[in-house]
C-alpha cells in the first residue's frame, strides 16, 4: 500500500512522504511429524489427541497421513501438547507428551516431531549333527539382505543354539564360518525373515554332515609274506554291507576311505591260493573328529598239506 500525503509550500501543492505497508499472514497452525526413531521414515496411521496446558482435550482421533503428518489450523495462542493414543502397526506406543506453544501473531507454522521405536524380533538357530545330536561351537555371521555383515562370531552353546535379539523386521541370512570339530562346514546361506510386529522368535535349524575318516588294513601270511589279492568287505553295526569288492594291493595293503563315524566290521570274503581264509570278522570304530585312519592287521595261516610214505 502506498500513501501519498500532500503538503503546502506557498501557493503550490507538492507530493511527498511516500510510505509502503506490508502485511504478514498470521499462521496459528501446528504440524506434527511422526517418524521412525532409527531410520527417520515417515509413519502413517499414528493416532493422537491434542490437549491444552490444563489437560483439556482440544481434538481427538488425529491421524498421520501417508507423509506421517498431522496439520491442525487456527489454534488460539497458548501452550498445548500431543499425546499418542494408537501407534502404527509394528511400533511401540510412545506415551510421552509432545508440547508446543502458539504465539500471538506468529507467521510460521509450529512443527512438532514425534518418534516411535519399532517392535523388534529375534531369531533362534539350532545346529544339529547328522545323527540328531546338538552341536556346540558352530560359528556364524549375520548378514542383511544386501550381504552387509551385521554381527560376527555368533557361536552355538551347549544346547546347540544361538539366539539373536533386537532384529528389526526384514530379511536376514546366517552363514556358517566355522563348523564344530568333526563336522563338515556348510556355507549355504540360511535365509530368514523377521515379520512386522513379531510375536515370537523366528525358529530355524541347520544340519551338519560328519567328516569322514578311513580304515587301513595290512594283510600278511604267517610266513611274513605280503598278501596281494585278498578280498574284503566292510559292514556296519547292523551287518549291512557298506563297501564291497575291496582287494589288497601288492604290498598287502587295503585303504578304505569316506567312512562316517560309527561301528563297523571288516570281513574277509576271499583268500588267495596257499592261505586259509579268515572267517571271523574284525570289528573297528570310526570316532567323531577322528584324524587318523583306523588300523587292522590280519594274518592268514598257510594251508597245510599231507605226505604219504
Amino acid at each position: 500500500v502506498t500513501i501519498d500525503q500532500p503538503y503546502e509550500s506557498g501557493d503550490q501543492a507538492k507530493t511527498g512522504n511516500s510510505m509502503t505497508v506490508q502485511n504478514q499472514e498470521i499462521r496459528q497452525h501446528v504440524k506434527l511429524m511422526k517418524k521412525d526413531k532409527e531410520t527417520g521414515a515417515a509413519l502413517e496411521n499414528a493416532e493422537f489427541e491434542l490437549k491444552n496446558e490444563s489437560g483439556e482435550t482440544v481434538q481427538t482421533h488425529l491421524k498421520t497421513d501417508e507423509k506421517g503428518e498431522i496439520l491442525f489450523k487456527h489454534l488460539e495462542p497458548g501452550s498445548y501438547y500431543f499425546v499418542e493414543t494408537n501407534s502404527p502397526k509394528g511400533y511401540q506406543l510412545n506415551q510421552q507428551k509432545w508440547p508446543f506453544t502458539i504465539k500471538e501473531n506468529q507467521t510460521e507454522t509450529t512443527t512438532v516431531t514425534a518418534v516411535n521405536d519399532i517392535i523388534k524380533g529375534s531369531a533362534e538357530l539350532s545346529k544339529i549333527g547328522e545323527g540328531g545330536e546338538r552341536l556346540e561351537g558352530a560359528q556364524f555371521k549375520l548378514l542383511d539382505q544386501d550381504g552387509h555383515e551385521l554381527k560376527g562370531s555368533l557361536v552355538t552353546g551347549e544346547n546347540g543354539k544361538i539366539t539373536i535379539n533386537e532384529l528389526r523386521p526384514g530379511t536376514y541370512q546366517l552363514i556358517e564360518t566355522k563348523a564344530p570339530d568333526g563336522y563338515v562346514l556348510d556355507e549355504t546361506p540360511i535365509k530368514f525373515e523377521v515379520p512386522l510386529d513379531p510375536k515370537e522368535p523366528v525358529v530355524i535349524s541347520q544340519k551338519n554332515l560328519y567328516e569322514t575318516s578311513a580304515l587301513e588294513v595290512m594283510k600278511e601270511g604267517e610266513d611274513g609274506e605280503k598278501l596281494q589279492g585278498v578280498r574284503f568287505e566292510v559292514r556296519d553295526q547292523n551287518d549291512e554291507v557298506v563297501r564291497k569288492d575291496l582287494t589288497t594291493d601288492e604290498d598287502g595293503k587295503l585303504f578304505v576311505d569316506n567312512l562316517k563315524p560309527g561301528k563297523y566290521q571288516l570281513v574277509e570274503t576271499e583268500s588267495i591260493d596257499g592261505y586259509e581264509k579268515k572267517n571271523k570278522p574284525y570289528p573297528f570304530t570310526i570316532e567323531v573328529a577322528q584324524k587318523t585312519p583306523a588300523e587292522i592287521k590280519v594274518i592268514n595261516d598257510l594251508k597245510t598239506g599231507a605226505v604219504q610214505l
